[in-house]
């Protein structure tokens, strides 16, 4: 769980979305799939200046610039 004070978002995982955004009223707002299935997030580290993610899984490290 990452939260994003910039952009007034939380962003987290779950078994099926390596990442889902949250409004800051906990609202979820968009889901995403970007690891391979069974490939679980491990970690989620937001960047200060908000809009971009460091995700640990399984598998993979994952740097995702969110819309």
């Amino acid at each position: 769980m990452a939260f994003d004070r910039e952009r007034g978002r939380l962003y987290a995982s779950d078994q099926s979305h390596a990442l889902r955004t949250f409004d800051s009223l906990g609202v979820a707002v968009k889901s995403y799939s970007l690891t391979k299935e069974g490939d679980r997030p491990r970690q989620v580290l937001a960047h200060p200046q908000g809009g971009r993610l460091l995700i640990l899984s399984d598998g993979a490290f994952l740097w995702v610039e969110v819309p």
